[in-house]
């Protein structure tokens, strides 16, 4: 069969091949985005993906000076306790002593509290160390310690206090940095509670009248102190 040759055949053909090539540029491009790349442009590029790092779990972090850690001993519950991290970076159980744990991830900390109890105290000992809290920065890098409020406060909850040099912060200057009180608080029954021996509160009286007056001094406050406002009754 002899073809016929139109003015339009030479332009058919190049549109033919043309489209072709068009074709197989956008399959290569399909199958080219379809792989895994890091993205360009305006789009999110993961931390992992273009830098390799990843950020750090806070959960993963030593334990510090000033960390509350709580202990659980499944053979023995008269372990069971919130202990905090003193200034010489160790603990102190009841029947066993100073532990040294600042320093020490939780899996390491764990295993030393077990070898502290193993056999003397237990002949078995299964230890689960927990984080309370660890030991603040601000983020100019200024050391900070955790203190709690609770009751008619203006913020109740955690509050990360700075540390100032040598100076220690007292529990009424803590309350003030954190918010202050309500309309409604008892000032004259203002108090503290801190983890004492065998993981006990001791209740620490503020006289927060005489401080206000120039007649009491203000006591130094603790990483883990618990300041509680209670509520003012009105009789009627």
């Amino acid at each position: 069969m002899t073809e016929i040759l139109t003015p339009m055949t030479p332009i058919r053909k190049i549109l033919s091949s043309f489209a072709a090539i068009l074709a197989l540029g956008c399959t290569i491009l399909h199958v080219g985005c379809n792989q895994e790349t890091p993205a360009i442009g305006n789009a999110i590029i993961r931390p992992s993906d273009a830098t390799g790092t990843k950020k750090i779990d806070p959960a993963l972090r030593d334990i510090s000076i000033g960390d509350r850690i709580e202990i659980f001993v499944r053979e023995d519950s008269s372990f069971n306790e919130i202990y905090s991290v003193r200034e010489s970076g160790d603990i102190i159980i009841p029947k066993i002593g100073r532990i040294k744990v600042a320093g020490l991830s939780i899996s390491q900390a764990e295993t030393k509290i077990k070898e502290s109890l193993e056999p003397d105290q237990l002949q078995i000992a299964t230890v689960i160390v927990d984080r309370l809290q660890y030991q603040h920065r601000a983020p100019s890098g200024q050391a900070s310690m955790i203190i709690y409020l609770t009751g008619k406060v203006r913020a109740p909850g955690q509050h990360s206090i700075p540390i100032t040099g040598e100076m220690r912060i007292g529990l009424y200057e803590a309350l003030l940095i954190g918010g202050g009180v309500t309309k409604f608080a008892d000032i004259q029954k203002i108090h503290a509670l801190r983890t004492g021996k065998g993981g006990l509160k001791t209740k620490i009286a503020m006289n927060v009248r005489g401080i206000n007056q120039g007649k009491s001094a203000d006591i130094p406050a603790q990483a883990g102190d618990i300041i509680v406002v209670p509520e003012r009754i009105f009789g009627f």
